[in-house]
């Protein structure tokens, strides 16, 4: 019996409700296994890439402020499928298949696991890749904050070279004063 004819006998109807909810049973185990693998695959996204931009203090020296960021890139753990996630997976896949009895059970146990598995490998993918640009990124301020480190010292340095001449320029200005006066 189809569920889009519309039933004329009590014995036509309850056909027609064995056959709607035996397709929404199928439908919702379908869709709760795809929010599952959508959601290890999404969680990667999670991890921030971006290191903070560099900073200066008031006299223009660069400010150490990427350990944060530094200690979270170096926290993250790619990780597959755990055996949680894998057994949730063949339960929803047993969940949707049972309404072909208990052979569908099973296939859709084992589907259900193996998606699983395959959404975990695609996380690890994901989140070691994240990894890398975030690591990219942290090499990169690091770079950053050691290029203006050295800039602000030759900078303090040249300063420094020119007060002294101008303080020796200052002690021949007043040489020359005192020997005209």
């Amino acid at each position: 019996m189809s569920i889009f004819k519309k039933a004329t006998t009590p014995d036509q109807l309850f056909k027609q409700q064995q056959a709607i909810s035996r397709a929404s049973g199928i439908v919702s185990g379908a869709a709760a296994l795809g929010g599952q693998f959508s959601g290890m695959i999404n969680s990667a996204k999670n991890i921030n890439t971006t290191a903070p931009t560099a900073m200066v203090d008031s006299f223009g020296k660069p400010m150490y402020n990427i350990g944060n960021f530094q200690s979270q890139v170096s926290a993250i753990k790619p990780q597959s499928a755990t055996g949680g996630e894998v057994l949730s997976g063949a339960m929803q896949g047993a969940s949707a298949g049972s309404q072909f009895g208990f052979i569908g059970a099973g296939i859709g146990a084992v589907a259900g696991a193996i998606g699983t598995l395959f959404a975990g490998k695609r996380r690890k993918t994901l989140q070691q890749r994240r990894k890398s640009l975030a690591q990219s990124n942290l090499r990169d301020a690091q770079r950053m904050y050691n290029q203006g480190i050295e800039a602000f010292n030759m900078r303090q340095s040249a300063m420094s070279q020119y007060g002294q001449q101008q303080d020796l320029v200052d002690q021949r200005m007043n040489n020359v004063y005192e020997a005209l006066s």
